[in-house]
């Protein structure tokens, strides 16, 4: 089931849940503190040799303030859901996305046919799942990741569990599967 939202209301959705975190803490502006504080992680990533980092979001708003700190390479305003991206097949190592998960309209199981596409077969496909979005989604995803496990696309690795906000004062986790996808 798809709820339908614009990319307008994304952008407050993601003010909303970032306020209560890093930047109502610093007093800062919540989107300027979200991008600038991703921005130092994708820089780390670089650092490493990750040097094809892509964006993908609905909201052009989102992405336009993203390319303002040129964090990626790519900036494709899409959705991910049944439908095939632009993207080429194969292209990542990995796929990573944190807080799809649970916003209105951002993302639903249906994606991970998309997801298995894009990423090189070896390479690895993770996303969170937060304390607070596990109970509607958890039995639905835990169904697909199984069904595309026994089809042979992918293997569950492992669930690893991180800190999903930046303020400790949150204590909130996340359940993060880490997904390797099998040769097609």
């Amino acid at each position: 089931m798809k709820m339908e939202t614009t990319g307008n209301e994304l952008v407050d959705l993601r003010k909303a849940a970032f306020d209560h975190g890093f930047a109502a803490e610093k007093g800062g502006d919540p989107v300027s503190g979200f991008y600038n504080l991703w921005a130092g992680k994708y820089d780390q990533l670089k650092n490493l040799g990750y040097t094809c980092i892509d964006a993908l979001d609905p909201s052009q708003d989102s992405l336009d303030k993203s390319k303002e700190l040129q964090s990626y390479n790519e900036y494709i305003c899409d959705t991910l859901d049944e439908h095939q991206t632009k993207i080429p097949d194969n292209q990542y190592d990995a796929v990573v996305m944190c807080g799809a998960f649970g916003v209105p309209g951002h993302v639903t199981d249906a994606c991970f046919p998309e997801l298995i596409r894009i990423t090189k077969p070896g390479g690895y496909i993770m996303f969170t799942f937060s304390e607070s979005v596990m109970d509607r989604w958890n039995s639905q995803t835990e169904a697909a990741i199984g069904a595309l496990s026994r089809q042979g696309r992918w293997e569950l690795v492992e669930y690893r569990w991180v800190q999903y906000h930046v303020s400790e004062a949150l204590k909130e986790k996340a359940k993060v599967p880490v997904l390797r996808v099998l040769s097609k």
